[in-house]
């Protein structure tokens, strides 16, 4: 009730201490409530997909319909978190042609989703592609926004890309 507000004014930080205290007294239900807010990084709890599926794990393991159904949609947001790990490599397949055919819209497009899903080598690979042209028209202001994106993130490649561009196109000051 306290986390939708139904019936009263909605509290999450409230709800998630009930769900603890059910917790700590061996609720399976609450133990999916609690990985609820661990999933949705709620009620004071930090975003972690892994500890919510670990709470949904033992939550349907004791029976709960509410854990089942829980991790059913955990595993989904774990997946699709970790999607952006698959779509480099498969994208890099794609644009040197190993073990397919090579299809640089097809990398382009997986770049893309990678890049999309926050990524730092999704938007480094998708970033050079676009500022250069390559199977695909030139942008160069998207590719660069892309290699920011990525170089922001710590991923020292875009950084030096990003650099090596930068100097090219101003040159030493």
């Amino acid at each position: 009730m306290l986390e939708e507000g139904r019936g009263v004014e909605r509290d999450e930080r409230a709800a998630a201490a009930w769900y603890r205290r059910a917790l700590d007294l061996g609720s399976a239900d609450a133990e999916a409530r609690v990985g609820r807010c661990y999933r949705k990084g709620i009620g004071g709890y930090p975003l972690d997909l892994n500890k919510a599926l670990e709470l949904f794990q033992l939550s349907a393991a004791k029976g709960s319909p509410l854990g089942l159904c829980c991790l059913g949609t955990g595993v989904l947001a774990l997946h699709r978190a970790s999607l952006h790990f698959i779509f480099v490599p498969v994208g890099s397949m794609y644009f040197e042609g190993n073990a397919v055919e090579k299809d640089i819209h097809e990398a382009i497009r997986l770049y893309r989703c990678s890049a999309e899903l926050g990524s730092p080598y999704g938007q480094h690979h998708l970033g050079l592609l676009l500022h250069g042209g390559i199977g695909t028209g030139q942008n160069v202001k998207e590719g660069m926004n892309w290699l920011e994106l990525a170089a922001q993130q710590g991923l020292d490649s875009a950084q030096c890309a990003l650099g090596m561009i930068l100097y090219t196109v101003q040159g030493c000051p």
